[in-house]
């Protein structure tokens, strides 16, 4: 982003855009860990850090079932430049408002559905954005606190912005993935695959090594699958 329109963002907020970064930068050095529950005992872990060998953000999928197995949403990384240290988009934009929307309130983490929509709002990359996608993220910004004179035009910066490429979502053909030969993973109805390659959920499942029941409660978890 340009330094023009770093100032100019920043402005929407309220501040400049060293104070911005300035707080950036605290927030990463103290580490920032954020918990966002939703459907079926899921969370999602959103994980920032300064290290020598890692900077960045990590947004992880968790389950209390699924022992020591994560699944990765995306990872941004905006100290190092080269593209494997990212990986995104995510999530798509329906499955985005449905877990923004359906926090488990009775786990412990952050409930408020217009901070958890801009939380995870880094890890967007769709392609077939609806209509009134400005709009939703102008709401949940104004909810927060943005100026209301400013939150339309900062909505649609971010998603004129998307820090990955627009991506296509849609269900494995068959009972597999169409590229076997990444973990030869059994597809589960429901768990959308994304068409960039950069991004975890690029041709394998959002959580290798999971049972065949827990992806069906991940999918519904993820609304892209209905319970019988």
């Amino acid at each position: 982003m340009a330094d023009t329109e770093r100032e100019l963002v920043a402005g929407w907020f309220g501040t400049g855009a060293a104070e911005a970064d300035a707080v950036w930068e605290t927030a990463m050095l103290e580490g920032l860990e954020v918990r966002l529950p939703f459907g079926g005992g899921h969370a999602v872990h959103v994980y920032s850090c300064d290290l020598p060998t890692e900077w960045g953000t990590e947004y992880l999928v968790v389950h209390p079932d699924w022992g020591r197995l994560r699944g990765r949403l995306a990872a941004v990384d905006t100290r190092l430049p080269e593209p494997e240290h990212q990986q995104g988009p995510g999530l798509s934009w329906r499955e985005l408002i449905h877990v923004a929307s359906t926090p488990d309130r009775a786990a412990p983490g952050v409930h408020d559905p217009s901070v958890r929509l801009l939380l995870l709002l880094p890890t967007l990359g769709d392609a077939q954005l609806p209509p009134d996608a400005a709009e939703v993220v102008r709401a949940a910004l104004a909810a927060v606190g943005t100026p209301p004179e400013n939150a339309a035009h900062l909505a649609a910066f971010v998603l004129r912005h998307p820090r990955w490429a627009p991506a296509r979502w849609s269900a494995p053909q068959g009972r597999r993935w169409a590229r076997p030969r990444a973990g030869r993973e059994r597809a589960v109805a429901g768990i959308l695959r994304c068409d960039v390659p950069g991004s975890p959920r690029f041709a394998r499942q959002l959580a290798h090594g999971i049972t065949p029941a827990q992806g069906r409660q991940l999918a519904r978890a993820l609304g892209t699958r209905q319970p019988r």
